[in-house]
């Protein structure tokens, strides 16, 4: 049986390059069995009376890019947008800002006490993860899986 994914972004300052990525994927992975829907979080308004629920939900490095109010709406949806044991797998940057650039604090246990609110458990937990990107030594991450 096949599974459905879902994958998000958010509409930060570099959503010209997300779009460049997007499109290049449906370029490169052109297949019937994919669906490419454009949205972003927090919004969500492409699913905004859809009835789809998915196997799994990936939000990478993305989420900081959302204030706390707005975290806390995208749990809420995308609780609702998650099939009964699926996984939603994201990763929270910890660390200062770029010059210029639109982050918001991020907090694991924060994360997963809101997840809380909306059925979600904690299956899965790393934190402080280095960064992968050369001159980012300051920065961090945490990789949370929380299920259903």
């Amino acid at each position: 049986m096949p599974m459905r994914w879902l994958k998000w972004g958010t509409k930060s300052r570099r959503w010209s390059q997300h779009r460049f990525f997007l499109d290049t994927a449906k370029q490169q992975f052109n297949h019937p069995n994919i669906e490419w829907i454009q949205d972003a979080l927090p919004d969500l308004t492409a699913f905004k009376d859809s009835q789809q629920q998915y196997d799994f939900v990936l939000a990478s490095a993305m989420w900081h890019h959302l204030d706390e109010q707005e975290q806390t709406a995208s749990l809420q949806k995308i609780a609702a947008l998650m099939k009964p044991k699926a996984a939603f797998a994201l990763s929270l940057r910890n660390g200062p800002a770029g010059v210029g650039t639109h982050v918001f604090p991020t907090s694991a246990e924060q994360t997963i006490m809101t997840a809380q609110q909306y059925d979600l458990t904690p299956a899965l937990l790393i934190e402080n993860q280095p960064s992968l990107i050369a001159g980012k030594d300051a920065v961090f991450w945490s990789r949370l899986v929380l299920t259903k």
